[in-house]
């Protein structure tokens, strides 16, 4: 209770972007800015990269230590220690301690730094070997951005959150570039030409060798099917035939840049990378949230965090590899992540449509549902005024259910789940 109602205090009103807190509230916890840092900056597929090499490493040996964000459920899910979240004590504890720290400082942290400032904290008391930390918004003012690396990764830039990061993708993509680091090699996912030319402009300019992953490997997904994918990524050093419980063709691109990641990570810490520890890592790495198929008390389901126009362009691509069609489609969004740009793409693979909302501040409300029925080109779309009743009607109808939008609804789904009698998400293959 008193660690939910601690962070709540640090929300901040606006995007607060700014190292001068963090590196304020680092000094006063002598949390060192060097470290055996991977830092991941990216618009989508950065939590999935983060996943799957967290969970290549950790089959090679290391204990690895994960910070991610946003949590779906429990906050103690973006400070993780191998596959563990954070023990309630240890957050606290961590917590209390940065309270501590307040009244030397010139001004307070925000809910993220101290949240970044705690994983840290975390981390060093548990002695891991290697720690992945992924950018809560853009790179350049990220808290996270604090740390040193031996090592950069840029997943695909896309548009999102333009208030704060630019309303080009160059733009954008510029802020990304900011967690490039003199001598710092670094790797990027598939761009956009105009992302990537920034990024290749940026890493110049910074004295940071910047790979493409194209020239690094390659991949291929060789099967689709509702209960995973398998593909291959081939590299300089071998060929892994691989398989994932995560959907799309997007996710075997994310599973390449984490390989390679893993294969020079290796080379650079001399710890060995055998092509099980890739297999095995990759099958195993789990990201709820994610186009996945899953099982919810016997009734498959789809859910996916479609957050953005290029993450609902890359689930539309999914679902036609996937022949998906008449799905009853629940949507819930934030009114500044351009709602309609995030729906169209999916809406031909629906029957029916059902707009909700969720009792966040930033989201979309039934009125502003509502005036924006009439611009939706199909003919069956529901506003739901109770979130309960919403949920419910997804699982009383005959169709496949596809929950998708804003991961704070993901969050709210899986809520509504927990008290249901029997272990409600499963993936679907169990």
């Amino acid at each position: 209770m008193w660690v939910d109602e601690f962070l709540e205090s640090l929300k901040p009103n606006h995007i607060s972007l700014g190292l001068e807190r963090i590196e304020a509230l680092c000094r006063a916890l002598e949390i060192p800015a060097e470290g055996p840092h991977v830092i991941v900056a990216g618009t989508n597929g950065k939590g999935s990269t983060c996943a799957y090499l967290e969970s290549i490493l950790r089959r090679a040996g290391l204990r690895t230590g994960l910070y991610s964000s946003p949590h779906l459920v429990e906050v103690s899910e973006r400070i993780r220690v191998g596959e563990r979240p954070i023990p309630a004590d240890d957050l606290e504890r961590h917590l209390r301690r940065i309270e501590a720290a307040f009244p030397s400082l010139p001004e307070r942290p925000t809910f993220f730094e101290a949240l970044t400032a705690a994983a840290l904290l975390h981390f060093r008391a548990t002695g891991t070997d290697l720690n992945i930390l992924e950018v809560g918004l853009g790179g350049r003012y990220d808290a996270s951005n604090r740390f040193g690396a031996v090592l950069s990764l840029v997943t695909p830039v896309s548009m999102d959150h333009q208030q704060a990061l630019g309303r080009t993708l160059a733009a954008i993509a510029f802020e990304k570039a900011g967690i490039l680091k003199t001598g710092v090699p670094a790797i990027t996912g598939p761009q956009r030409p105009a992302a990537l030319a920034v990024l290749r402009r940026e890493a110049a300019g910074a004295g940071a060798p910047l790979f493409d992953l194209n020239a690094l490997a390659d991949w291929r997904v060789r099967s689709m099917e509702g209960e995973g994918m398998g593909f291959t990524v081939r590299t300089k050093r071998r060929e892994y035939p691989l398989f994932t419980t995560l959907l799309g063709e997007h996710q075997a691109a994310n599973a390449a840049l984490a390989v390679a990641a893993a294969e020079w990570l290796s080379e650079r810490f001399r710890f060995s990378l055998t092509a099980e520890a890739v297999q095995v890592g990759i099958a195993r790495a789990a990201w709820p949230g994610r186009l996945q198929a899953l099982a919810v008390n016997g009734r498959t389901v789809l859910v996916d965090a479609a957050h953005n126009p290029g993450g609902a362009a890359a689930l539309a691509r999914a679902l036609r590899r996937l022949g998906m069609k008449d799905l009853d489609l629940y949507f819930c969004a934030m009114r500044d992540k351009r709602p309609l740009g995030i729906l169209r793409p999916i809406l031909p693979f629906a029957r029916e449509v059902h707009l909700l909302s969720i009792p966040k501040e930033r989201s979309m409300t039934p009125p502003e549902w509502r005036r924006l029925r009439a611009r939706l080109d199909h003919p069956c779309v529901t506003v739901h005024a109770d979130l309960d009743q919403g949920l419910a009607r997804a699982f009383n109808g005959g169709g496949t259910p596809l929950f998708t939008g804003s991961i704070y609804f993901l969050g709210e789904l899986y809520t509504w789940l927990k008290p249901s009698p029997s272990p409600a998400i499963t993936p679907a293959t169990n």
